[in-house]
C-alpha cells in the first residue's frame, strides 16, 4: 500500500508540474461540461433520466430558495456547480482505477513503489482549500455588493470598543471557516479512500461492499453540507445588518 498525504507529480509541461489531483480535477470538470450538455432537453418527452435530474435540481433548489429568496436565480448556478463539482470528484475517487493505474517509481530509498495517474481532487488538501476560499472569497463579494464599504464594518468598526472586539472575533470566524471547510471536506474524503484500500487488502475484497457504499453517502452528504453552508453564507451576507 502506498498512501501519501501530497498528490503525487506525474508530468511536468513547460515548468510546470501537473499532479495526479489536478488530472483528475480536470477529467471531472470535462466530464461534468459533457454530462450537462447532453443532459439538456432534446424532446418533448423527457426520459427518467432527466426526470430524475429535474428532480434533484428542483429539490437543491426548494432547499435554498427560503435563505436566498429573489437572489436564488442568480446563485443557484454557482452553488450547484459547486454541488456536482465536489460530488463527483468525492465518487471519481472510488473508481477502481483511482490508486491502482499508473506507473513504477523507484523512490530515494530504492523500492519501487506505484504513482497512480488520478486521484480525487477532494482528497488533496490544496483543491479542498482552494475550493474553500473561493466560497469564502464570494460571500465577502455578495456582502460587498448588496451592504457596499459599510460591509467592513463587519470586521473593522471603531466606533465603539465592544465593536472592534466583535469585529476581531468575525475576523477569527471567517479563518475558522475556511479551516472547517477545508480540513471536513479533505478529511472525510482522504480517510475514506484510506479505509477502503485497507479493508480491501485485508479481506482481499470480501469485505469492500459494504464500505463503498457508506463511502458513496459520504461523499453526497459532503457536496451537500457545503452547498447549504456557502447557500447559508451568501444569505447572511446579502442581508447584513448595519
Amino acid at each position: 500500500m502506498n498512501i501519501t498525504l501530497a498528490p503525487e507529480e506525474i508530468l511536468t509541461i513547460s515548468g510546470f508540474k501537473v499532479t495526479n489531483s489536478m488530472l483528475t480535477a480536470f477529467i471531472v470538470t470535462l466530464l461534468l461540461i459533457i454530462f450537462f450538455i447532453s443532459f439538456s432537453p432534446k424532446s418533448a418527452k423527457p426520459s427518467k433520466f432527466q426526470l430524475f435530474m429535474e428532480t434533484v435540481y428542483l429539490t437543491l433548489k426548494n432547499m435554498v430558495e427560503p435563505l436566498l429568496g429573489h437572489l436564488t436565480v442568480t446563485f443557484l448556478p454557482f452553488l450547484l456547480a459547486f454541488f456536482f463539482f465536489i460530488l463527483f470528484s468525492n465518487w471519481f475517487g472510488l473508481l477502481p482505477i483511482t490508486g491502482n493505474v499508473g506507473f513504477n517509481h523507484t523512490n530515494a530509498e530504492g523500492k519501487i513503489e506505484l504513482i497512480p495517474f488520478f486521484r480525487a481532487p477532494t482528497s488533496d488538501i490544496s483543491a479542498t482549500l482552494a475550493l474553500a476560499l473561493i466560497s469564502i472569497i464570494v460571500t465577502n463579494a455578495v456582502g460587498f455588493r448588496y451592504s457596499g464599504f459599510k460591509f467592513i464594518k463587519k470586521y473593522i468598526d471603531t466606533s465603539k470598543p465592544i465593536n472592534f472586539f466583535v469585529g476581531i472575533l468575525e475576523l477569527i470566524s471567517e479563518l475558522g471557516k475556511n479551516v472547517s471547510f477545508t480540513f471536513r471536506l479533505f478529511g472525510n474524503v482522504f480517510a475514506g479512500e484510506v479505509l477502503l484500500i485497507v479493508i480491501t487488502s485485508l479481506t482481499y475484497g470480501l469485505a469492500t461492499l459494504p464500505f463503498f457504499g457508506l463511502e458513496l453517502f459520504i461523499g453526497l452528504i459532503q457536496a451537500f453540507v457545503f452547498f447549504m453552508l456557502t447557500a447559508v453564507f451568501i444569505s447572511l451576507a446579502a442581508n447584513h445588518e448595519h
